[in-house]
């Protein structure tokens, strides 16, 4: 539900769209909360849109929402307006690439956000965020798109300057009209601003490869994503990294997907494993990060690369296998993906 004008018309924005975003706490087997995010409702018969990687780590998922927000009495739903949750038990699809899920609940939300397109936002454009920072449930906060970089797909990732922290993973990234042109997802670590929301094309896309498919126990997809999966060997096909496109995108993003994941190995005392490994490789001696960046760049293939520094991350912490894999994407192939904020 948009606001009538098509300025930027804040409260009005807020009235309109607060109802239709939700609160989502993340249940370890305890039942106890152990991480909380964000999302919205983006249809009628309760599909639920939020990042994937805010479900990772967890056994189960709750949410709050308005209770006005309804055609008819839900059960349970009277609860939210006491702040209980509503348990959800199914996940209807997910897109690992683009750190998507769809969560889906027997529910029909009377108010719902449409989706806009991120590659018709313009940079300079207002936009705003509503989400749960902190656990600080339905805060707005607003800013700009600072820029629109390119993406693997059709549409561009939008860097916003709107504040979000953790808990706003999944939060709805609204222009003007109230339309969702992007979700809030991920911050480069220690800056300022530099913040950044998947297109609302890829949430179009999901969507619509979900339509009629049958959902999924978010208990059966936890366990699934809790199995250890197989560490990376030289029988993998080696991807080169002498590619022209290879080449011009990283140069265009190289300094901050550097510091992504540097400051990531240095919060988590890795740095000076990793150079030993790297050493002991015979790929090259470096005294400083920089130098380091250029030899881990003169690997020949992206498996090699990843077979060197995987073994110092904990495969059974999915979270930190994660962020690992994501830090090692956003320096090495084509564009930066920062690390998540929930």
């Amino acid at each position: 539900m948009a606001p009538a004008s098509t300025s930027f018309d804040l409260p009005a924005l807020a009235k309109a769209a607060t109802p239709s975003t939700i609160v989502i706490e993340v249940l370890d087997e305890r039942d106890d909360v152990i991480a909380v995010g964000s999302g919205f409702w983006a249809s009628r018969d309760g599909a639920i849109v939020t990042n994937l990687h805010v479900l990772k780590g967890g056994m189960s998922v709750q949410v709050k929402s308005d209770p006005k927000n309804f055609k008819t009495p839900v059960i349970g739903f009277s609860a939210f307006s006491t702040g209980a949750p509503i348990l959800v038990n199914d996940l209807l699809g997910f897109d690992e690439k683009w750190d998507l899920a769809i969560l889906k609940m027997s529910a029909e939300p009377v108010n719902v956000l449409t989706l806009g397109e991120a590659r018709k936002a313009e940079v300079g454009e207002r936009i705003a965020v509503i989400g749960n920072p902190q656990g600080l449930e339905r805060t707005i906060s607003e800013g700009i798109i600072s820029a629109k970089r390119a993406g693997d797909g059709p549409a561009p990732i939008l860097q916003i300057t709107a504040p979000i922290s953790p808990g706003s993973s999944g939060s709805p990234v609204l222009n003007a009209r109230g339309q969702v042109v992007g979700v809030a997802t991920a911050s480069l670590a220690d800056s300022q601003g530099l913040n950044f929301a998947i297109p609302a094309e890829a949430v179009s896309a999901l969507l619509a490869k979900c339509a009629g498919a049958s959902p999924t126990s978010i208990e059966s997809f936890a366990r699934d994503l809790a199995k250890p999966k197989a560490a990376p060997t030289a029988t993998v096909p080696p991807k080169a990294f002498d590619s022209e496109e290879f080449r011009r995108e990283t140069n265009l993003l190289r300094k901050k997907a550097e510091a992504a994941l540097f400051a990531w190995l240095k919060n988590q005392g890795l740095q000076s494993k990793v150079l030993d490994e790297i050493k002991r490789a015979n790929i090259t001696k470096w005294p400083r990060w920089g130098e380091m960046m250029n030899a881990l760049k003169s690997a020949k293939d992206r498996e090699t690369l990843k077979a060197l520094l995987m073994p110092f991350f904990d495969a059974s912490d999915s979270r930190d296998a994660d962020i690992a894999t994501s830090g090692l994407s956003a320096a090495l192939p084509v564009t930066a993906t920062p690390m998540p904020i929930a």
